[in-house]
């Protein structure tokens, strides 16, 4: 027994990194001696004080985090809450008893009279952003801030306990019906939603949540995303995996799924191809907008850098080629049988760069019995057929050049062609 002691004395500092890591515990107060830590699930209850002050009369804006397929345990808002105490400084009565109990808590913020409760109820976690100050009003971007924080949060304890595929929304308060919560995506996104109180439905705006106007944001986060998008996402998002990036996206994939993504190729780029092809498929109303708020809930990437390679278009690249033979149209499309020979595995990302679909692409590859050449001439044909006014020699090699095929054995071959052949 003695032994066993010594043991676990021996091994207190891993334990307490384990714990602390899994926001079990969590250090809140340390001096030169020792350290204390916060075990939020052996908490104390909310005494009557502070249960009657949640009803008081101050200017609050209310969240509400539901989890629509599944009956989350209290568990999660202890871990959860366990991570948010390295975010905020607790409000503390004093230095021995900091304002946070059993399924509820309170942080200071930025401000002294800004302050975010935050507890649990029938398996929701209600947040309470509350605005004591006589003057100061809750910024728009302050809210934001904190709602971001709580996302990363809530998706930081999901990635630890492999809870990768929980799905949970956040919903605001309506200002006229304090029982009634819509989704705050869709006032982000659209300006408005519905408002589905049981005694009158109605419209809720923006400027009814924030008492601002909505700020102009980047069209392209409304629009749909197509399979240019895709494939661009597929190269860029380097990092993930299948399996990863299913996580991401919150895309309920069985392992069998995500294994028939690996079978299907070995080309990580078109793996990943396959999982977002796979996520807009089951989100039919999704924008890009929603598309990156999933890829951006960690900090591994950012709106601005995604946009970045969603906006950029291939750049007119200098070639010893005249010009007057690039910009025209070969005869007997000399061009792109040199180019078959050349472009390799990145031709499905070409194909999409050139303005063709997935399914034209996998049906040419299913025609062409996986032959390479044969296949990436038969799609070179086609976008030539398609886009007849623009599908010049400089288009192909700027756009395979944008996808990251080398072009310089290409470009020799067709020098030496076209000076054999008049195009």
């Amino acid at each position: 027994m003695m032994n066993e002691h010594k043991t676990l004395l021996h091994n207190v500092d891993k334990l307490l990194n384990m714990l602390v890591h899994l926001f079990i515990i969590r250090p809140y107060k340390s001096d030169k001696t020792h350290i204390k830590y916060i075990l939020p699930c052996l908490l104390p209850d909310r005494t009557e004080y502070d249960l009657k002050r949640m009803n008081e009369s101050v200017k609050t804006k209310r969240f509400q985090i539901v989890f629509p397929d599944n009956h989350m345990p209290p568990t999660f808002y202890y871990v959860l809450v366990g991570g948010l105490l390295k975010e905020w400084k607790l409000i503390e009565k004093n230095p021995d008893m900091p304002e946070i109990y059993n399924l509820y808590a309170c942080f200071r913020l930025d401000s002294e009279t800004q302050q975010l409760e935050i507890f649990w109820k029938e398996s929701q976690v209600y947040i309470n952003l509350k605005n004591y100050s006589r003057d100061k009003e809750w910024e728009r971007n302050k809210i934001v801030e904190i709602l971001e924080i709580v996302k990363k949060r809530i998706q930081k304890v999901f990635l630890v306990y492999r809870h990768t595929n929980e799905d949970y929304e956040i919903r605001v308060q309506c200002p006229e019906h304090k029982t009634s919560f819509v989704s705050l995506a869709a006032i982000m996104r659209d300006g408005e939603a519905m408002c589905n109180d049981d005694t009158l439905k109605h419209g809720l705006t923006y400027e009814d949540v924030f008492h601002s106007k909505l700020l102009e944001t980047n069209p392209l986060l409304k629009e749909k995303p197509t399979d240019k998008h895709l494939g661009r996402l597929a190269i860029y998002l380097v990092r993930e995996e299948a399996i990863s990036l299913a996580a991401r996206l919150r895309l309920h994939l069985s392992l069998i799924e995500v294994d028939r993504a690996a079978q299907k190729t070995s080309d990580t780029n078109m793996r990943r191809l396959y999982i977002l092809y796979k996520w807009r498929s089951s989100n039919g109303f999704a924008t890009l907008g929603d598309l990156i708020e999933l890829l951006t809930v960690t900090k591994d990437y950012h709106t601005d850098e995604l946009l970045k390679q969603l906006e950029t278009s291939p750049e007119r690249q200098k070639y010893a080629i005249p010009s007057k033979r690039l910009d025209c149209i070969p005869e007997n499309n000399v061009d792109i049988k040199i180019a078959s020979k050349y472009i390799g595995a990145l031709f499905q990302f070409l194909m999409l760069e050139l303005g063709l679909h997935v399914v034209e692409i996998e049906a040419d590859i299913a025609n062409n019995r996986g032959d390479m050449y044969n296949t990436i001439f038969c799609l070179l044909d086609k976008w030539r057929k398609k886009h007849a006014e623009n599908s010049t020699t400089r288009t192909l090699l700027d756009t395979a050049s944008f996808v990251g095929i080398d072009t310089i054995e290409m470009q020799k071959e067709i020098i030496k062609k076209s000076q054999q052949l008049r195009y």
